[in-house]
């Protein structure tokens, strides 16, 4: 399971990242930081945040899809 925290930044965000980059070598040994980056966010899942009343859609990043989708 996956969850999204509101509260959070990039003490959290780069380790997670660092560990999916590290996966996906696995997956793809000569992915580019650039490649790993665009199906990151082509296979995230939308979200949408509301903060002070004010409405932003976002993406949360999805290990699976990611993953499946660089075999």
């Amino acid at each position: 399971d996956y969850i999204f925290n509101r509260v959070g930044g990039w003490s959290a965000a780069e380790p997670f990242l660092a560990g999916l980059y590290a996966l996906a070598c696995q997956v793809k040994p000569d992915i580019t930081p650039e490649v790993f980056w665009k199906a990151a966010l082509s296979t995230g899942d939308s979200k949408d945040v509301s903060i002070s009343g004010i409405k932003y859609t976002g993406k949360i990043v999805n290990p699976a899809a990611l993953i499946k989708s660089l075999a």
